[in-house]
């Protein structure tokens, strides 16, 4: 699975298969989310770079964690259901 270091929402998370269709899919994620002015409220301030992980079927967790003043003050896991696979976005999201 390759997937934005910085975005949220799974925007620009794909499922690939292979070396050769990783590289492809990288260097398209990079070239479309380049900045966060070309694309506002996604989460892009930091880059686009990308990383590469492991999919595993089955439901979406998110994990939070606030930390201020260098301590950590609160951590959350939320069960978001099934994926809307393949587009791994949360249903909720586009209602």
């Amino acid at each position: 699975m390759l997937k934005l270091e910085h975005g949220n929402s799974a925007i620009g998370a794909t499922l690939v298969t292979s070396a050769e269709e990783l590289r492809k899919q990288n260097r398209a994620t990079i070239d479309c989310f380049r900045t966060e002015a070309e694309h506002p409220g996604c989460g892009l301030g930091f880059g686009a770079d990308t990383l590469v992980m492991k999919y595993y079927g089955g439901t979406e967790h998110d994990v939070d964690v606030v930390v201020y003043g260098n301590k950590l003050v609160g951590a959350f896991i939320s069960d978001n259901g099934p994926t809307n696979y393949p587009s791994f976005r949360v249903w909720s999201l586009w209602i």
